[in-house]
């Protein structure tokens, strides 16, 4: 005849537990110790990253274990493993190769132009004169000339417009001041340098560009793009032959661009600091972020960022943590409640009783929503009169797996009437 019961392994901290005998093992076994911190941290594991919805959370852990101690790309170099290891590992070869041949054409520009490419523009000697040459170093130099030139323009309109603005405030003061302001014909000049600025077009060796393509590339400048990737858009243009627009290239960057931050728009925590160079991998970049390619890659950028963020506390929470570590927390707990007695502690649905030595007893429960790097994974309360109880983990154990946390708690509420200067009740 079978048992009605049947033992299995906690799948928290490994004891062994007594459960029904179904036919079949829980979906997940838990002791009545580990069973609400597991459904709380289970609840409020992160299901967005840099504003992409994680919606298989075993398939986000997996990664994030295989993408353990990978840094988030920085530098050309970086970003190209970076890439290259998720398109070998989804065996994308065609675009593999692509993006190989794309990294050694750009290891092939000599130092001296890669260094000119990331040095400083006011550096650059101002050169109103295009060079006859089509040398590399000359190419470049002209580009970053022709920035330096539209620049200088600019600041120049700026200056006609905040003076337009001043005899327009006069206007509509008059008689309320002895004298007008001196640049009077402000407004006039104004309106004449922004039409001849908005129609201007600039040599650039054997290309002719618009002042609003060059008017958009600096705006690209303040999303995480680097100059370096607008000269090298445009060094390609006057190197390639005319079938190469610098507007469609300039154009499939934005695409890039945007999509990446309508993606990560509502995240508190942007991962990059700078784009890839590379056009090529910005936009396979933009596309593995955004899912068009596979999962896989997805959610192994995804487990980088994530890894890489502090928010995500793998020893605290059961779907990123060590199995290994996370075992031996739980069990240390379970050591001082046994130690302690059931006298002293008592195990509930919604968290711990823990009675101190001067008979105030508390309720551990887990904090209703994901803890930030602010606060605890844990809130304490009086038991009989619901006040709150001002008691936290220093920052320097924050990091401790959450087993270690609790256990500590539990001593420390234990031992209230030594410790009753360090234990707050406030209602």
């Amino acid at each position: 005849m079978n048992s009605i019961t049947k033992s299995v392994s906690c799948d928290s901290c490994g004891n062994y537990i007594t459960v029904l005998n179904i036919g079949k093992d829980p979906e997940l076994p838990l002791c009545p110790i580990c069973k609400p911190w597991v459904r709380n941290s289970l609840d409020y594991s992160p299901h967005k990253i840099a504003g992409v919805t994680i919606d298989d959370l075993e398939l986000f852990r997996k990664h994030r274990s295989i993408t353990k101690g990978i840094n988030i790309p920085n530098d050309d170099y970086t970003w190209n493993l970076f890439i290259c290891a998720m398109l070998k590992a989804n065996g994308d070869n065609n675009l593999l190769e692509e993006v190989q041949q794309d990294y050694q054409t750009r290891l092939r520009i000599h130092p001296e132009l890669r260094d000119l490419m990331t040095i400083s523009w006011s550096e650059i000697p101002d050169n109103d004169e295009p060079r006859k040459t089509f040398s590399d170093l000359d190419i470049v130099n002209d580009i970053i000339s022709v920035f330096k030139s539209y620049e200088s323009e600019q600041e120049y309109l700026v200056s006609l417009y905040e003076c337009s603005q001043k005899y327009e405030q006069y206007l509509s003061t008059l008689g309320k001041h002895d004298s007008q302001p001196a640049n009077s014909s402000g407004f006039a000049d104004y309106e004449t340098a922004k039409k001849n600025f908005e129609g201007k077009l600039y040599n650039l060796q054997s290309v002719i560009l618009p002042g609003k393509i060059i008017r958009d590339a600096f705006r690209l400048e303040g999303d995480c793009i680097s100059r370096e990737l607008i000269i090298q858009l445009l060094f390609d243009c006057v190197k390639s032959d005319q079938s190469y627009s610098f507007n469609d290239a300039l154009s499939d960057v934005t695409k890039s661009v945007t999509l990446l931050n309508k993606q990560m728009r509502h995240s508190a925590y942007l991962p990059f600091r700078r784009y890839p160079n590379s056009p090529l991998i910005l936009e396979i970049l933009s596309k593995i972020i955004s899912g068009e390619y596979c999962k896989n890659s997805q959610y192994s950028l995804l487990s980088v960022i994530a890894n890489n963020d502090d928010s995500y506390d793998q020893s605290c929470n059961y779907y990123h943590r060590d199995p290994e570590i996370w075992q031996k927390s739980f069990k240390l707990l379970e050591g001082v409640i046994r130690t302690l007695t059931i006298s002293n502690v008592t195990m509930c649905d919604n968290g711990l009783k823990v009675r101190g030595k001067s008979g105030r007893w508390y309720l551990v429960e887990p904090r209703n929503g994901t803890p930030t790097s602010q606060n605890d994974d844990f809130v304490v309360t009086t038991l009989h009169e619901g006040d709150s109880v001002c008691i936290h983990m220093r920052n320097q154990f924050r990091d401790m797996p959450l087993g270690d946390q609790l256990a500590s708690l539990v001593m420390t509420l234990h031992n209230d009437k030594v410790l009753f200067d360090k234990i707050d009740v406030s209602v």
